[in-house]
């Protein structure tokens, strides 16, 4: 048992004009398998980095008596063998280990010989898998994993769950609560005002959370009163003083009511000044009540019923067959949900249907993703608006005014959504490239909220997402009631928002 004791760490970016933690004092045990839980840009991958020493402290100690790995990590040289990459990235790693690990996570990783082929050929899902158990093979390093799930199916989330059950002594960043409430004993969750570590998983966690969110609501709404009532009557002091003030002008003896006017504004200056100072206390006690307000979209109603027909459609490389005979239509109202293992091709048929758009008044057929063949039948609605939340944030970069004008986005609205999102005013003035993922994805949502269209096409907009959002993102969906077609790899969302779902 080692103990992670972290004192009065305080951290900021070069250039940022906000400290991404501030003051930061808590203890941990490396025998837990705990959740770092808090709103995209609180800080909770910086930690991480500090623990690894990839990063260094502005002020404060990081204390940690283990070493630690990091996941995700970048590999040397991804064209060699996976045997090679092991080798040259993690020597002490056998691959005898790796083997073992791999069969506990998913036995069709070993049976199809995953490690003897190319890394690079390898599918995102199975690098994240291979990594991971890279990483457990070595054994006693201490494991800071963040946000493992991305690039995951559906049932290898569940692969997920059951390995790490079965492990002990990390430190792991999701934003998946099922994942979360499966493999974890302890929460330490980043607040607005400082952190908080709980014993149990995300469930008892956020049960706690919003009881406590409950009470400390109820005591903001009674403390703002409070200072409201002060503040108004610090004003009238101050104007009751200014009166006193003027009384001496015209008055017939003036050394008295001066003297009398210099007392009661020194009274009343002391009672102005012990109000506003009773004020600025009661703010100080302002709870850490976690807010989220709605968000909204502004969907069109197409003029005809079908937006989106598919018959028969195959798609398939020189060297297998992606998907065949796939039928399928997206009617007014429609919020479908594309579901299926990594691979089945449910973002080429959103590829399809895009290129589809681009071309319609040209040729005859969508085009289709590079180095595919498409067969069958695909019909996009003429006019029909797209609104897309592409999964790709590579791009993002520069300011958000410059963001919203290349997109011809109201530039008001983009950052109402974005604050009701979680972002501060300073973050709305950072350039985008110093984002963290989950708040560049918040800046694609943003800018898909933003347009009118008849038809959203979101591909795993959850990804890098805080729970809080989350549950900002499907009530927006519920409440609207937007066609929509969607990829999303969440379970609980699907069921929550789809009203019809494709497997592929």
């Amino acid at each position: 048992m080692s103990k992670i004791n972290i004192s009065n760490l305080t951290f900021c970016y070069d250039g940022a004009t906000e400290n991404i933690l501030a003051d930061v004092t808590v203890t941990l045990d490396t025998d837990w398998k705990t959740g770092l839980i808090g709103r995209n840009g609180t800080g909770k991958t910086t930690l991480l980095r500090l623990l690894a020493g990839i990063l260094t402290p502005a002020a404060g100690t990081v204390s940690i008596a283990a070493r630690t790995d990091f996941f995700p990590y970048a590999v040397n040289n991804p064209d060699n063998s996976v045997t090679d990459v092991i080798g040259e990235n993690f020597p002490t790693a056998e691959i005898w280990r790796v083997e073992k690990e791999l069969n506990q996570f998913d036995p069709m990783l070993t049976e199809n010989g995953v490690m003897y082929r190319i890394f690079s050929t390898l599918s995102p899902g199975e690098q994240t898998k291979l990594l991971l158990c890279v990483l457990f093979a070595k054994g006693s390093n201490y494991l800071l994993i963040d946000e493992p799930t991305n690039h995951l199916d559906a049932y290898s989330r569940v692969l997920l769950q059951n390995y790490l059950c079965k492990k002990s002594g990390f430190l792991l960043v999701s934003h998946d609560a099922a994942l979360l409430d499966a493999c974890i004993d302890h929460v330490v969750s980043i607040n607005r005002t400082g952190i908080d570590v709980v014993k149990g998983n995300f469930s008892t966690w956020y049960e706690n959370k919003q009881n406590q969110d409950a009470l400390d609501e109820q005591k903001n709404r009674l403390l703002n009163r409070d200072i409201a009532r002060l503040k108004s009557a610090a004003r009238q002091t101050a104007e009751w003083a200014e009166a006193v003030e003027k009384s001496k002008r015209g008055a017939p003896d003036k050394g008295y009511v001066g003297h009398k006017a210099a007392k009661m504004m020194k009274r009343s200056t002391v009672l102005k000044n012990r109000l506003e100072a009773e004020a600025k206390e009661k703010s100080a006690l302002l709870q850490d009540a976690e807010k989220s307000e709605a968000l909204k979209i502004f969907p069109l109603v197409y003029k005809k019923t079908v937006l989106v027909e598919a018959k028969n459609m195959c798609l398939r490389t020189a060297e297998r067959e992606i998907f065949k005979n796939i039928s399928f239509t997206v009617a007014n109202g429609d919020r479908v949900a594309l579901i299926g293992k990594n691979g089945s091709g449910k973002s080429s048929i959103i590829k399809l249907i895009l290129n589809k758009q681009k071309i319609i008044g040209g040729a005859s057929e969508p085009l289709a993703p590079e180095g595919m063949t498409f067969t069958g039948e695909l019909g996009v609605g003429s006019a029909l608006i797209i609104s897309y939340i592409p999964q790709d944030m590579r791009t993002l970069r520069g300011s958000l005014n410059d963001f919203a004008s290349e997109r011809k986005l109201d530039k008001t609205l983009l950052n109402a959504i974005l604050r009701r999102l979680n972002f501060s005013y300073g973050q709305l003035s950072l350039d985008m490239s110093d984002y963290s993922l989950g708040q560049k994805k918040k800046a694609l949502i943003a800018a898909a909220l933003c347009r009118k269209a008849h038809l959203y096409i979101f591909d795993e907009p959850l990804n890098y997402i805080d729970i809080i959002s989350r549950k900002q993102i499907e009530e927006l969906i519920s409440a609207c009631a937007p066609t929509a077609l969607f990829i999303e790899h969440d379970a609980a969302f699907v069921k929550n928002v789809a009203t019809k779902i494709i497997e592929l």
